[in-house]
């Protein structure tokens, strides 16, 4: 009677361990042909995010190389402080890790030049 259960308990055993593998060589087929993942660094975030912001803001200038604008019904500036960016009124960093920031501004782009990660940058934002 003995022999018969580790028989049967063998058989499921090595069923089950096949239906594993194939669980297993999926899965890893699947992992193998997943798309690689690019990095998105600060510098990048940050042009997307001020990119959309001035494209919807209005009255833009530039104070005390401080980049000022409105937004519905409120007033901005984008200050360089501390090896910083920073949004006010409050203290949104919206970039760190930056050396020399200089604006300019002309009737249809805001341009930042600067120095992020002891490289410079060339940043054009489009306004209306």
């Amino acid at each position: 009677m003995k022999k018969g259960f580790i028989l049967i308990e063998v058989l499921l055993s090595l069923i089950i361990s096949g239906f594993m593998m194939i669980l297993i060589s999926g899965i890893s087929n699947v992992l193998m042909n997943f798309p690689e993942i690019t990095y998105v660094s600060q510098l990048d975030m940050f042009s997307l995010q001020m990119d959309q912001l001035l494209s919807i803001s209005k009255n833009h200038e530039i104070k005390n190389n401080a980049l000022c604008f409105d937004l519905d019904l409120r007033h901005f500036c984008l200050e360089f402080e501390d090896k910083r960016l920073v949004k006010k009124p409050g203290y949104e960093i919206v970039l760190g890790n930056l050396n020399d920031v200089r604006w300019e501004l002309n009737q249809y782009e805001i341009v930042l030049y600067g120095i992020y990660d002891k490289e410079s940058f060339i940043v054009r934002f489009k306004i209306n």
